[in-house]
């Protein structure tokens, strides 16, 4: 079953997709859930696209579904927002997309969830960089081995069982 959610999830963004000048306004919270195979659609709710998904089971069996959410392109670099999705069902639906993180022209990425077995705490870790960063552009020089220029002013998150909680704010 999550084989099939992290297919679709991966086929979520095609080279397609149109981009968006200006992002609508944030989607109704009241909204009704989707229904699956429609976890995260690009083109919708002022996103062109969503990248990098990431699906975590809870203790208490909730799905939890990460992904990064490109606002304008499908760039690895702009204004892209880490967003997630709920399912309580098992996956037959999903909840209205919550903002996790959102720095701005910023990007906040690359969604690594990760449950404690023994506590079902969850930990998420992620990235952020400048969103005028040439991400593997042809003028991008090879990385130092080291963890100069890596950000850690960001925000860490962490849950009780199938509830996330920001720990500390984005800077």
């Amino acid at each position: 079953m999550l084989f099939l959610i992290g297919l679709m999830l991966f086929t979520a963004c095609t080279a397609e997709t149109p981009p968006i000048d200006k992002p609508g306004p944030d989607p109704d919270p009241e909204e009704t859930s989707v229904t699956a195979p429609d976890i995260f659609r690009a083109a919708t709710e002022g996103y062109s696209c969503f990248r990098i998904p990431a699906v975590s089971r809870t203790k208490k069996n909730t799905l939890l579904a990460f992904a990064e959410g490109r606002k304008r392109n499908c760039k690895d670099e702009g204004d892209i927002d880490l967003v997630l999705r709920r399912s309580v069902d098992n996956g037959k639906t999903w909840s209205p997309l919550i903002m996790v993180w959102d720095d701005g022209g910023n990007t906040c990425g690359n969604p690594s969830p990760v449950v404690d077995p023994e506590t079902g705490r969850i930990h998420l870790l992620m990235t952020w960089n400048l969103g005028e960063d040439n991400i593997g552009g042809p003028s991008m020089p090879a990385p130092a081995p080291t963890l100069a220029g890596c950000s850690t002013a960001g925000p860490t998150m962490t849950a009780s069982p199938g509830h996330v909680r920001r720990r500390s704010p984005p800077r």
